[in-house]
């Protein structure tokens, strides 16, 4: 079968991607496996490796603006989904914008990876919950009109259209288990940030009012970096207690942390990237990191390069000529 596959964008190496291009990528190489002709069109380029066929979507230089990304997807997309030639495909299969889709007179299969309803919920300005509303009544009537299929039963629920859920598996190949490195006590993973679409005020919610006063001598792990002034860092300086949903909550839990799973290049990887620089930078600012280390990767410049480097106050004014 002749398949056709819209989606924005496409896993890339070297960047970070979001998983709806991960979802198509796996889709799409998955349709070609099994025999079927699969040309995805998106706005990057084919992955190494991939099977597919890709030809590329327009617009690319808008979309990717400010502007572009907030009216075309959910918005403009859908006139944009129309325009490529689908001519040969059998089905074409909707990662994205599909409203349109049915007048090319193509049998039309449309993925939900979510629900724009659940980005509104836990939108944090105005603007952004205005915007994803308004998707997600694009998304009713698109599922209302469409086949269409769910990953999961969240999108149902949010969708009440929504024709079947199909949910998203797992890659043993990457993902599986390793008796003999099992924990020997129940251990569960919090993976979120405290506010916006990760919803990880809701983890924090579940280990106080769950998790402590079932197990009130857990160990509670960090496994990416705690910037000073945010309440992780405040509980492996082993402050007694946080806020947590706006109530001070006694730490009573063994703390420990692990480095490593969270992390940017060293300050040898740095140095490599500055050595491609064709022309001595006039002054550099070391901006990330806490002051101790500021100044030494601001130290570990001027020995090697020679450069003049400042390390920034909070709050200082740099006047740029």
């Amino acid at each position: 079968m002749r398949l056709a596959m819209f989606s924005y964008g496409l896993p890339v190496e070297g960047q970070k991607r979001g998983g709806i291009e991960r979802v198509a990528h796996v889709l799409a190489q998955g349709l070609t496996d099994r025999g079927h002709d699969v040309c995805v069109f998106s706005h990057d380029d084919k992955p190494r490796g991939a099977g597919y066929h890709v030809r590329p979507l327009p617009w690319k230089s808008f979309v990717n603006t400010w502007l572009g990304r907030r009216i075309t997807m959910g918005y403009l997309g859908n006139v944009m989904a129309v325009i490529p030639d689908y001519g040969r495909a059998d089905v074409v299969i909707a990662l994205g914008d599909s409203l349109l889709l049915p007048f090319k007179n193509k049998p039309v299969l449309r993925v939900m990876l979510g629900s724009a309803l659940g980005e509104a919920a836990s939108a944090r300005s105005a603007g952004r919950f205005v915007l994803q509303a308004g998707i997600y009544l694009q998304e009713l009537l698109t599922a209302l009109t469409q086949k269409t299929v769910g990953i999961s039963d969240n999108t149902r629920r949010y969708n009440p259209f929504v024709s079947e859920v199909i949910l998203l598996g797992v890659d043993s190949t990457i993902f599986h288990p390793s008796p003999d490195r099992k924990t020997p006590h129940p251990s569960l993973i919090f993976v979120g940030t405290a506010a916006g679409r990760k919803r990880g005020q809701l983890l924090l919610d579940i280990f106080k009012t769950i998790v402590r006063p079932a197990f009130p001598d857990a160990t509670l792990v960090f496994v990416g970096y705690q910037a000073a002034g945010t309440r992780g860092r405040r509980v492996l300086d082993g402050e007694p207690e946080v806020k947590i949903m706006k109530q001070w909550v006694p730490v009573r839990c063994h703390v420990e942390k692990v480095e490593g799973f969270s992390a940017h290049a060293d300050w040898q990887g740095v140095l490599r990237w500055l050595s491609g620089l064709r022309h001595a930078p006039k002054l550099v600012f070391t901006t990330h990191g806490e002051p101790a280390a500021a100044e030494a990767m601001a130290q570990h410049i001027r020995d090697k390069f020679g450069w003049n480097v400042e390390v920034p106050q909070y709050g200082e004014t740099v006047e740029l000529k």
